[in-house]
């Protein structure tokens, strides 16, 4: 562990967000790996979207406020208040786009790199030392180290000026996707990670010494340096990418997530469930749970993913929630509903007559009743026509009127 630790680090990137876009889906959070300074210990309630750096997290929470956890050794987690569309971490510093456009950084400033500059942003990455982010017009904007040329954004020519819709900050260099889809990276090439790949790209994340990407049918690709398996990219088609130290994280068309890589502190031990967003730090990973309703219960252990139901009250114990229980104070699981009038078949007077609309008192039919459903039944499929019945007390007569 201690020899793969240096001052090159590696945040994922924040997928751009346009303040015009409609809302970001909302859920709880969840987090594995390291959790030296509780970086993983992930608060309650639910958010948009997350940022993890070296030893810190950050996430903007459903009201827009952002909020940040870990390490604060210098002050990468002293949350500015406001309403925030995007969030980065840096190795020590954070940076966050306000509602209005306009870009806050705090945190480490040795090389200037929580020193923001003035105008309107969509999109915002941190790598090692250094910053970037998209303006509103989609041109680069690059600050803090710049050793490698990092910090050193491409801008196209005064005749064909470069506009970019995905950037993000490795350890030393950095990679951004131009709007027509294709890859360019820029900074240090130790180990190839700025010989970017063909093709076109909804996506992009940088490792230490490595780097990833989606290509525009879904497939992951991988380049720079694989010590560890990190740019052994699973198949499949995915949705969202980030990169760890050695690491990658990814999550699958069907919700799932994915880890490949070092793994010496269980970095890529994905939880299971289904994710709308994943952020790596150095050895920690962060997402943001599927939440359906947006009542604050992930889809995975909700018992009623699709209505409301803070409080999860299921009174009869059958795992389904009582705010969409068929049957909320008897037993049935399976939500069963043979006449489709919205009462349970076990506890529907008549479960196979829908003009029916009282529950029973006994809720479940007695055996003779249900014999005079199986007659009913073979009758109605020889032709008979059947005259509805009520239940009076204990007995069975035809209804009044």
């Amino acid at each position: 562990m201690n020899a793969r630790i240096s001052s090159l680090s590696i945040f994922a990137i924040l997928v751009p967000v346009t303040l015009t876009a409609t809302a970001q889906a909302e859920g709880p959070l969840t987090g594995w790996g390291a959790n030296d300074y509780g970086k993983t210990t992930v608060p309650s309630g639910t958010f948009t979207t997350m940022a993890a750096g070296e030893k810190h997290s950050l996430a903007i929470r459903g009201d827009g406020t952002l909020t940040g956890w870990g390490s604060n050794s210098s002050g990468q987690i002293d949350t500015p208040s406001g309403v925030f569309t995007a969030v980065a971490g840096g190795y020590l510093h954070s940076l966050a786009i306000r509602i209005d456009g306009s870009l806050v950084g705090f945190g480490y400033n040795k090389y200037g790199q929580a020193n923001v500059p003035p105008g309107t942003f969509t999109a915002v990455a941190a790598g090692d030392f250094h910053s970037l982010a998209i303006r509103s017009d989609g041109k680069l904007a690059g600050w803090g180290r710049n050793d490698y040329g990092q910090s050193t954004v491409p801008i196209g020519t005064p005749e064909f000026p470069a506009t970019f819709t995905a950037v993000a900050g490795g350890g030393l260099h950095s990679l951004a996707i131009r709007s027509d889809g294709t890859l360019v990276g820029w900074g240090s090439n130790s180990a190839g990670q700025i010989n970017v790949p063909s093709g076109t790209f909804t996506a992009v994340s940088a490792g230490a010494y490595h780097s990833l990407a989606i290509r525009s049918n879904g497939t992951l690709v991988g380049w720079g340096s694989n010590s560890d398996g990190q740019i052994n990219v699973p198949s499949g088609t995915f949705t969202a990418i980030a990169g760890g130290y050695y690491h990658g994280l990814a999550i699958r068309s069907d919700g799932t997530l994915v880890g490949w890589g070092y793994n010496h502190v269980g970095q890529i031990n994905v939880p299971t469930g289904t994710f709308t967003a994943v952020a790596s730090g150095g050895y920690h990973g962060l997402a943001i749970r599927s939440d359906t309703d947006s009542d604050g219960a992930p889809d995975v252990s909700d018992n009623c993913p699709m209505v409301a139901n803070t409080d999860q009250l299921d009174v009869d114990n059958d795992g389904v929630g009582d705010v969409c229980d068929n049957c909320p104070t008897i037993v049935n699981a399976n939500q069963s509903n043979l006449d489709g009038d919205a009462f349970g078949d076990a506890c529907d007077q008549w479960p196979f007559d829908p003009t029916n609309t009282k529950v029973d008192g006994q809720c479940i039919p007695t055996l003779s009743e249900w014999g005079m459903v199986v007659m009913a039944a073979l009758m109605l499929a020889a032709g008979a026509v059947i005259v509805p019945l009520r239940r009076v007390g204990t007995t069975v007569s035809p209804l009044d009127g």
